[in-house]
């Protein structure tokens, strides 16, 4: 298969139906997709996937056991344009090992994702399932990893000028296809000042710094 001029989307697996349901949808938008699948994910792989949505099963989740895969991935299937890290939510998932493991990610694809051009921009994107307004409902406590992947999109944004990045917190009401919809959404957005998104089934929300009155005295 030619994945010359092909964007390419590597999905970190969250462990549900979420991955499957949008690698799918992507390939239906001309995208070559590879689910990356830890060893801790209760994910089943679906009986049947499109022919552009690749498997890629990680031994373990330490650098050497990410950077083998990611290798390997991408001299099967092509080099990344896009990473969407999908934040795990099994029970036996660990915040601090998934964190680091989104480190690892992000450190052995920032050639590809700097370097890569297939005629359009090249993403990272993070997804968390808060409250669906940036944790400030209160409602659900952000964890560990959510805080920690909102900090690293803000970081890169910085630092990769050239490369879209934003933090998603989806609302757990929301189905997998609306989710799926909504990351879609949120990949296609051509504001990129915004690096903070909340989705719910009622609205959509965005940080935004207050403006300071000025004393008259």
């Amino acid at each position: 298969m030619n994945w010359d001029n092909v964007p390419v989307c590597f999905i970190a697996d969250d462990g549900t139906s979420l991955c499957w349901t949008l690698a799918e949808n992507l390939t239906v938008q001309g995208w070559k997709t590879v689910v990356l699948q830890w060893p801790t994910s209760q994910s089943k792989l679906p009986s049947e996937l499109p022919q552009d949505v690749q498997v890629m099963q990680t031994q373990g989740m330490n650098e050497n056991h990410i950077e083998a895969a990611l290798i390997e991935a991408s001299k099967l299937y092509g080099s990344a344009s896009t990473l969407i890290y999908l934040e795990p939510v099994s029970a036996g998932s660990q915040p601090a090992q998934n964190l680091q493991a989104a480190f690892w990610l992000v450190k052995h694809l920032q050639p590809a994702l700097t370097e890569t051009s297939h005629g359009g921009r090249n993403a990272f994107l993070t997804v968390a399932r808060m409250d669906g307004v940036l944790g400030t409902t209160g409602e659900r406590k952000g964890s560990a990893l959510s805080g920690g992947l909102f900090g690293l999109v803000k970081t890169l944004n910085l630092e990769w000028e050239d490369v879209f990045c934003r933090a998603v917190d989806l609302h757990p009401d929301l189905s997998i296809e609306q989710a799926a919809a909504c990351i879609l959404a949120e990949m296609e957005d051509p504001d990129r000042t915004l690096v903070e998104v909340g989705v719910s089934p009622q609205t959509r929300v965005t940080l935004a710094l207050a403006q300071t009155a000025r004393s008259t005295t």
